[in-house]
């Protein structure tokens, strides 16, 4: 079975947070969807205020071991592709829903500006 790795640059819902150190950037919130294990990381903020209002980071999905259908689908176009296309955009979704509502409970966030999941279009 092969493992299959998926990096996507992503833009949350604005929230205010403090400034990380420089080394919090290195870790990872990790999740565990049905297929994936999701982890999401968040850049350093080039601002000069002391909150960070709007994060900019990515999100990988690790498929360890991949589905068949992922990785026929990855390999091939058509219907196949379409399977797995939809995978990725379930994983996504999942994710991102689970991190806002850990803003609302673990992180207290009260102030958050919804805007539903959104890709970045561009390649990273």
């Amino acid at each position: 079975m092969s493992k299959i790795v998926i990096r996507r640059k992503m833009y949350f819902p604005g929230f205010g947070a403090g400034k990380w150190r420089k080394a919090d950037h290195a870790i990872p919130l990790k999740l565990q969807l049905g297929q994936a294990t999701a982890l999401i990381y968040l850049d350093e903020d080039d601002s000069q205020r002391d909150t960070i209002v709007f994060p900019k980071g990515r999100f990988e999905f690790h498929y360890d071991p991949a589905p068949p259908t992922l990785y026929r689908g990855l390999l091939s176009r058509g219907p196949a592709s379409r399977i797995a296309a939809s995978i990725i955009y379930d994983a996504y979704v999942d994710a991102y829903s689970k991190f806002e509502a850990l803003l609302y409970s673990a992180g207290r966030v009260r102030y958050l500006i919804k805007t539903g999941p959104r890709v970045n279009v561009g390649v990273l």
